[in-house]
């Protein structure tokens, strides 16, 4: 039996459907009910992401509304088969439904900022970074040098990069190799610059760079290097959906590596009026 001050259910099925009924009492009831029973876990989890309890009360209310109109709209059963009780099943629905939204959320507050102008680089220090990235190619012995010049000059695919490696390589192995030359030539140019506005050309170029990747990229490079918050690798798994720390470890790495290649590319294009 459940009571909700004057009014009396048998069962929690006989709540539920009352609830579908649009009875305010039942849903009022239902309501108080995964206050009780549901919001402590979901405070305790909203908690341990940093977030005010206030982020927990509304994550919890908004929660409840998508729960209540699945059960109006007939879309949510209990299972009577289920290991969990009836309630049980209830709060698992919040719960997942507090994660997606804390989800949404991360990805938001992350998301690709407009940046002022003076977060951008200029055209005459986009130019200097690639005289940089130029003079330090020409400098680098081959193999490195002729991929580079194969892939961002020649335009050449990395079949064709490949094919014309001594000994021949693969695609796969091109692309390999050729992220190694690109991490080892910015590693180049970097050191080349000055501390302080110079330093800053390439990160501004970097930054840049991270807000044009595709997701999760963009959004797994704006967390791990955001300077308003330490985001953990955990963290950043749990926020984008990663099966563990790991796995988002492995991802940050492939990532990085995409956003090298798109470095390269925009400092072989620049400036447009010379050749190689």
């Amino acid at each position: 039996m459940i009571e909700c001050g004057k009014q009396r259910f048998r069962s929690l099925k006989e709540l539920l459907a009352e609830v579908r009924k649009e009875n305010k009492g039942a849903i009022s009831c239902l309501y108080s009910l995964m206050t009780h029973y549901c919001y402590p876990s979901v405070k305790a989890y909203v908690l341990r992401w940093g977030r005010p309890e206030a982020d927990a009360e509304d994550f919890f209310q908004e929660a409840f509304l998508v729960l209540f109109t699945k059960i109006r709209e007939g879309k949510f059963k209990l299972q009577a088969l289920a290991r969990q009780p009836y309630t049980g099943q209830l709060c698992a629905y919040i719960m997942q439904t507090v994660k997606n939204l804390l989800r949404k959320a991360v990805r938001w507050e992350n998301r690709p900022p407009v940046l002022p102008e003076e977060q951008t680089a200029t055209q005459d220090e986009m130019e200097y970074l690639s005289y940089l990235f130029r003079e330090f190619l020409l400098e680098m012995e081959a193999p490195c040098r002729e991929m580079l010049i194969s892939r961002y000059f020649r335009k050449h695919t990395l079949p064709e990069i490949g094919k014309g490696h001594n000994p021949k390589i693969g695609a796969k192995a091109a692309r390999k190799a050729l992220s190694q030359c690109i991490q080892y030539l910015l590693s180049k140019v970097n050191q080349a610059l000055d501390q302080g506005r110079e330093k800053r050309k390439l990160e501004l170029v970097a930054l840049n760079t991270v807000q044009e990747m595709e997701e999760p990229c963009r959004s797994l490079l704006n967390m791990f290097y955001s300077n308003e918050k330490k985001w953990t690798m955990e963290e950043i798994a749990n926020a984008l959906d990663y099966k563990n720390a790991n796995v988002a470890k492995v991802a940050k790495g492939d990532c990085m590596k995409k956003l090298h290649l798109k470095i390269a590319r925009k400092l072989s294009e620049e400036p447009k009026n010379q050749g190689l």
